[in-house]
Order: C-alpha cells, then structure tokens, then sequence
C-alpha cells in the first residue's frame, strides 16, 4: 500500500466516523422530549402524587376524627344531660321555649343569638314572643318583616 492510499483511506475511515457521529447526534436529538412535553409529564405526575397523597390522608383521618368527635360529642352528652344544661340543641318541639340565650331559627333548632345580637331575631318565636309580652317592645313596634333583634325602649 502506497502511501498516498493510506492516507486516503484514513481520511476516508476519519469522515465515516464524523458523519456517523452526526447522524447519531441528530436522531438522539430529535427523539428527545420537548420543554412543554417536560412540563406536561411533570404536571400529570404531580396530579397523580396529589390525588395519592389526599386519598391516603381522607382514609387516615376519617375513621381517627369520627372516633375523636364520637368521644368528645359522648362527653359533652353526658355532661349536659347530667347539669341539665341549655347548651342542648332541639330539633323539634314547641317554638318559643329555648333556654336563655338561644332562639328557635326556621328549621325549629335552638341555636345561639346570631353575633351581635343581645337579644333574638325578631322575627323568631322567642322575639314575637318577647314584643308581645314586653310594653316596652309595643310603643313604637317594630316594623313588618323587620329581622333584626328586637329592640325595646327600656328607660
């Protein structure tokens, strides 16, 4: 083999090697994934570790809280069944009879005055019951479909 053969067969044998290793450079390059199908992956994943997360976390704590607020709600029957206590709520009964502090609302519970309120909702049993009975409350009465607390002119 000459020398001039050698050579030629060198350079040949040396752009072989650079074309294969552009062609291999442009197809890893273009199978890559994209920034946005990237970003679509990462967000379905964090989607799917959420939903994981909040499902074992809802199992956890539901059968933990029903049993802390089953004993909790045990002893507080207890205790206002045992002192007699207002703090019961009614689901039915005779409107107008709710311990102090407390009025019948529209679907006949006893339930705390609203915030701000000295006094219950006018328009509750208890505040119809409390304009009739207190002269007070009648001279000026209150005006129809008024909502507020009632409001006497106590001197």
């Amino acid at each position: 083999m000459t020398l001039a053969r050698a050579a030629a067969l060198g350079a040949l044998v040396v752009a072989a090697v650079v074309v294969a290793a552009f062609a291999g450079y442009e197809i890893g390059h273009s199978s890559r994934d994209t920034a946005s199908d990237a970003r679509k992956a990462r967000l379905a994943a964090e989607r799917t570790a959420f939903a994981d997360a909040r499902a074992a976390g809802y199992r956890r704590t539901r059968s933990s809280g029903y049993s802390r607020g089953f004993t909790e709600g045990s002893k507080q029957g207890a205790k206002d069944g045992a002192s007699g206590s207002s703090t019961i709520t009614r689901i039915s009964g005779t409107p107008g009879n709710c311990g102090a502090g407390h009025y019948t609302n529209t679907a006949g519970r006893c339930v705390p005055y609203p915030s701000g309120y000295g006094a219950p909702p006018a328009s509750s049993p208890e505040g119809k019951k409390i304009i009739q009975t207190d002269p007070s409350c009648q001279n000026p009465p209150p005006p129809p479909n008024y909502k507020g607390p009632v409001q006497c002119n106590n001197p």
